[in-house]
């Protein structure tokens, strides 16, 4: 948000549209009574990637996740899902990049507070139960590790979503209609819920 507008493509901004997005999931959670939500911004404003999970950290949060939106050269359709890995493959490092807004080698590694198993395999298991829900709306075209900063700073389960191309005609305009919006925030919502009730509480990480 703020002065970086993410990806921008045909008039349509990724600040605009991921904004919106997260807050109407912060409103379908919220409504519930069932959990308490927080959102890292609520405005137009700009976050550094460590501010952000240093919010989640600070809330001691029980998961995160990150909504994005994606754009290619080459045709491209479909969600992507990532979890915090220092593992990864070539398109994988090279979002991550484009994420990260920095120039990185391969060899480099993050460093990063808490590092355990438990923390990727539960992230991992997020971004499944994530993927098992919204692929009734598109296809999910990966689920994988990456080194992306925002993940890497946050001491609990956290995914990154990108939720479409921006650069697809047709996924460009289901990110204009809102009843798609609906959808998907609807389906995003029934997979952290069955995230948290059926994984999270049965291997006492709450």
């Amino acid at each position: 948000g703020g002065k970086d507008p993410g990806t921008i493509f045909a008039g349509m901004r990724e600040k605009d549209i991921t904004l919106l997005v997260a807050k109407k999931l912060y409103e379908e959670m919220k409504k519930t009574g069932k959990f308490d939500v927080f959102l890292t911004r609520d405005k137009d404003v700009f976050l550094e990637l460590e501010e952000r999970s240093a919010i989640a950290n600070a809330l001691e949060c029980d998961a995160f996740i990150s909504i994005h939106v994606n754009s290619s050269k080459a045709p491209a359709k479909g969600f992507e899902i990532y979890y915090f890995s220092q593992k990864f493959s070539e398109y994988a490092f090279k979002i991550a990049q484009k994420e990260n807004g920095v120039k990185m080698g391969k060899d480099e590694s993050i460093v990063f507070s808490i590092s355990s198993d438990f923390r990727e395999d539960s992230s991992k298991k997020l971004a499944k139960t994530i993927a098992g829900h919204i692929n009734k709306l598109n296809i999910v075209r990966r689920i994988e590790g990456a080194p992306f900063y925002v993940l890497a700073g946050t001491f609990c389960p956290s995914v990154l979503v990108e939720i479409g191309f921006i650069t697809n005609p047709e996924e460009r305009k289901k990110l204009k209609d809102k009843n798609y919006i609906s959808q998907l925030v609807e389906k995003i919502y029934i997979a952290i819920e069955e995230f948290i009730n059926s994984y999270l509480y049965q291997n006492s990480y709450l």
